[in-house]
């Protein structure tokens, strides 16, 4: 092949080395191994395409775009159709999941955090307080995602009465947007890997304010500031510009978020749990765990500078579950936690209160 054309190639590569390059120079994204002295790219690139005219210069294109992608995949990522991305976005705006469950406690569930969504969580949580009488919040991150940092500074702030720098995300620490009244209600927020970007650095502002209970798996560490370039093809390149952090300095790029109360489970069962909270996982999917969740009851111990904190949960053993158990028993682990936690903080309430 002579002369090859390597314009997609080309335009992605100049686009990734004026935005990316500019910040690894400044703070890198992550800290990378030196990468041994290699042969020059355009060379092996001539040689294939010579002595193996079988491989067409689209497969060439799309293995070396392909390998960018995975080596960069924290700080690039390539998005289909701007369009319908919008459009997906759109529709992932709003809350995916919400229900009243046990104890009178309100459950959401978000996918993205975006523009507009305080409006509608405040909306659905006041309903939830006045006529179902909530007395409890859980807020599901679980696989959220999100790059509107601006509406995490709306999100945290319905939960407080001043509002307090939560994040810096370039510009130094933004404070919260504060609408009064204040939601009062105690809230448990859950998180795991799969919480990324704005979803992620909503939990950190909440945990660094202590106004939730954080419970679950360390976040993903993928919050990033991006500038999303649209490309000829049709597609947008996502590139991180820029490092996000809570107010105090503490880092979520690269980092995440730890919660407070750590879950032992796998990503296979939380997949299988988050899809079906109320029921059994099949016995693949328990078989990378299947001692722990036989146990009469999951037990987690945070070890802190205070000493030991024990939370029990009573899950049933896997596969002992009586067949007319009642369809609104939670063996999600990380979600029961949540619903124990709520339970105790409403007990206490009211026995502090008479």
């Amino acid at each position: 092949m002579e002369n090859i054309k390597l314009s997609v190639l080309l335009s992605c590569l100049s686009v990734i080395c004026a935005c990316v390059l500019p910040l690894s120079a400044q703070e890198p994204v992550e800290s990378r191994e030196p990468v041994a002295s290699l042969p020059d790219y355009g060379e092996i690139f001539e040689i294939i395409s010579n002595q193996l005219p079988a491989i067409s210069e689209q497969d060439l294109q799309h293995a070396a775009l392909q390998g960018i992608l995975t080596e960069f995949q924290s700080q690039i990522e390539l998005e289909s159709n701007s369009s319908k991305v919008g459009e997906e976005q759109n529709k992932q705006a709003s809350i995916a999941k919400m229900e009243l469950i046990t104890e009178k406690i309100a459950y959401f569930r978000l996918h993205l955090i975006s523009k507009g969504l305080e409006n509608i969580l405040r909306e659905k949580i006041e309903s939830f307080r006045i006529e179902n009488g909530a007395e409890g919040i859980v807020l599901d991150l679980r696989y959220a995602d999100g790059s509107d940092y601006g509406e995490v500074l709306r999100l945290a702030g319905l939960f407080l009465n001043d509002a307090v720098a939560l994040l810096d995300w370039g510009s130094g620490s933004q404070k919260a947007v504060v609408a009064s009244p204040s939601i009062q209600l105690p809230l448990v927020v859950l998180i795991n890997e799969s919480t990324k970007g704005a979803a992620e650095a909503l939990a950190g502002a909440l945990k660094l304010i202590e106004k939730a209970a954080i419970i679950g798996r360390p976040t993903s560490g993928l919050a990033m500031l991006r500038k999303r370039i649209p490309l000829e093809s049709g597609h947008v390149l996502s590139i991180a510009t820029g490092k996000v952090q809570l107010a105090d300095g503490t880092p979520i790029t690269g980092q995440g978020v730890a919660p407070d109360i750590e879950v032992d489970i796998s990503p296979t069962e939380q997949a299988a749990y988050f899809d079906d909270p109320y029921g059994e996982l099949t016995s693949k999917e328990k078989e990378s765990n299947t001692e722990r969740l036989n146990e009469a009851a999951l037990m987690r111990r945070q070890n802190d500078s205070n000493g030991t904190v024990e939370i029990e949960i009573n899950v049933p053993p896997a596969g002992e579950q009586e067949s007319n158990s009642q369809p609104n028993t939670i063996v999600d682990p990380i979600l029961a936690r949540g619903v124990d936690l709520l339970k105790g903080w409403t007990i206490f309430n009211r026995q502090w209160n008479r």
